[in-house]
Formats: C-alpha cells, structure tokens, sequence
C-alpha cells in the first residue's frame, strides 16, 4: 500500500513543479506517466510456456486420513483443584 502512495505524491510533485495550478496538465503527466511505465515494462515481460497440460487431482486419497482428535480444553482452576483432591483421597492423603 506504501507503493500506491509514493507514486501517487512522485506524480503529483512532478506535476506541481512542472506545471503549478494547472489541473489538466496534472491529470496529462499521471495519463502519459502511467501509460509510459507500462509500456517500458514491456521490454522486460517474458512469457513462459507451461510444459505439462492439466490434470484433474484424484477424488478419493489413496491414504486414509487419521480420526481428528478434539482438542484437549485445558481444566481451570477449580477443576484441577478437585481432581487433585480426588486424587489425594484415593491414595489415601487427607490434605494434598
């Protein structure tokens, strides 16, 4: 996005330097600058041939994919606190 505004402030200094207060003069230099850069990169445009046609992806996969898991929720607070107390009184601890 920073490209769009550099050139558009280049042209519009060009064109207040060069032509101040004229405002179809300002609207020429952005035509003919525009068509100019253009055109210039044309010299260095280079079509590539592709070498293999198209061809269409498989429909079925040949590997079967794995049973997505969920995904764990990690417990709050609260929860672990209990689940560590219910793990004290199964070994037989009166405070964790």
């Amino acid at each position: 996005m920073a490209g769009f505004g550099l050139s558009a402030f280049f042209f519009s200094a060009l064109a207040a330097m060069a032509f101040p207060d004229n405002t179809s003069k300002f609207l020429l230099v952005l035509a003919v600058g525009t068509l100019s850069m253009i055109t210039a990169s044309l010299f260095f445009l280079r079509v590539v041939q592709h070498s293999a046609a198209y061809s269409a992806l498989p429909t079925q996969e040949d590997h079967p994919r794995p049973a997505s898991r969920q995904s764990e929720r990690r417990k709050s607070i609260p929860q672990r606190r209990a689940g560590i107390k219910e793990h004290a009184a199964e070994l037989g601890m009166d405070n964790p």
